[in-house]
């Protein structure tokens, strides 16, 4: 069987795998999400100096979420998430088939574990952009300060739909 990169990061008291999207679902996602939020993005980065700012907080976070909500579409978040549940196991079961139960109340945790679910897609395609920090460290910033557990090799494949 081949091996599948995993990450593993635990957000509260749960453990999260997430597995690697498909390349081409990965690039499907990452055109969604641009369109979507991209304007807001640029907005954002364009204002503070460069990246850098951003991910040292030395930009107002409630004026750059209050962009990316501005521009954030529901449909295309929605979409999101159900494709990444699609990649992730949460205390070692599927995370898809019981997404809303697992997350019902937990609206931050389910936040925390998009962020992190989208620095494993993308944080190799966009590091180095922006001197550096690129998306990983961005969106390392908006996870929680819960420690991960490890990464690395797995002979687990992930399932696509």
């Amino acid at each position: 069987m081949p091996q599948t990169l995993e990450t593993i990061e635990t957000i509260g008291d749960v453990e999260y795998t997430v597995y690697p999207l498909d390349p081409l679902t990965a690039i499907d996602l990452s055109v969604d999400i641009g369109k979507t939020l991209g304007p807001a993005f640029g907005a954002l980065f364009g204002g503070a100096g460069g990246i850098e700012e951003v991910v040292e907080r030395k930009v107002d976070f409630g004026a750059g979420a209050a962009l990316l909500f501005q521009h954030l579409d529901k449909a295309t978040l929605r979409a999101a998430m159900k494709t990444l549940a699609k990649v992730t196991h949460a205390g070692g079961v599927p995370l898809d088939p019981i997404f809303a139960a697992h997350f019902h109340g937990k609206l931050g945790v389910m936040m925390r574990w998009f962020a992190f679910a989208l620095k494993v897609q993308f944080a190799d395609f966009f590091e180095g952009w922006g001197g550096g920090a690129g998306l990983a460290g961005i969106l390392a910033s908006l996870q929680s300060r819960s420690p991960s557990t490890s990464t690395g090799l797995s002979g687990n494949q992930s399932s696509e739909a």
